[in-house]
């Protein structure tokens, strides 16, 4: 996976990491209990929650998700399958609208794109 920083259209400030998974982290710390999860990573939101399937099925952790078509494309991904990854495994989710209000998902993911990029996503209880 590459790690980038776009400004109009070039790379700037590019650095290496070492990078793990969520799920081998949680394993090598050995950790009981996992509440949260925030995830704003430009665009590789996706290959995050893939790395982070079974921490997210064991422990049914709150997960805040910044989406954005638009850099999602860059990892040959789309919302849509950000939106699949949750639902089935039992998630609802609340959206942020730019102006942080809080609202009831719409049927229409690319409307609610246009609205807000955070999305908030719950163990439904149904």
């Amino acid at each position: 996976m590459v790690n980038y920083i776009v400004s109009k259209n070039k790379l700037e400030n590019t650095e290496s990491t070492i990078m793990t998974t969520v799920d081998l982290y949680v394993r090598l710390k050995k950790l009981k209990r996992i509440d949260s999860i925030k995830c704003d990573v430009e665009g590789s939101e996706y290959s995050v929650l893939q790395g982070a399937k079974k921490t997210i099925d064991a422990f049914s952790p709150v997960v805040l998700v910044e989406i954005h078509d638009e850099l999602l494309v860059r990892q040959n991904d789309t919302a849509i399958k950000i939106f699949d990854f949750f639902a089935i495994r039992g998630y609802a989710y609340w959206r942020i609208t730019e102006d942080s209000e809080v609202k009831a998902p719409l049927s229409d993911h690319s409307l609610e794109l246009n609205q807000g990029h955070n999305f908030f996503f719950y163990k439904s209880k149904k």
